[in-house]
């Protein structure tokens, strides 16, 4: 089975967490996004730019945080 498409926001268009904003931390350039409605694919998915990640559903902040340590992608740090 082919993964899903995910639009702009994160979702497939069909999904109900369409209106819902994807978690941005306020301290790097990268955005996860996380839904357990739409996101049936097995491993993550890393998005055009390779920052943002889009999560499978039933990960935590913490195991992506993981998954990006373990992968050497940790977000680029923005800060001062």
């Amino acid at each position: 089975m082919a993964d899903p498409l995910l639009n702009d926001n994160g979702h497939t268009e069909n999904c109900p967490g369409n209106s819902t904003s994807p978690y941005a931390d306020p301290n790097s350039a990268y955005i996860d996004f996380f839904c357990d409605d739409c996101h049936s694919f097995a491993e993550p998915r890393i998005l055009s730019g390779g920052t943002s990640i889009a999560w499978p559903s039933g990960w935590s902040e913490d195991r992506a945080r993981a998954w990006r340590t373990e992968h050497h992608l940790i977000p680029p740090d923005v800060g001062d």
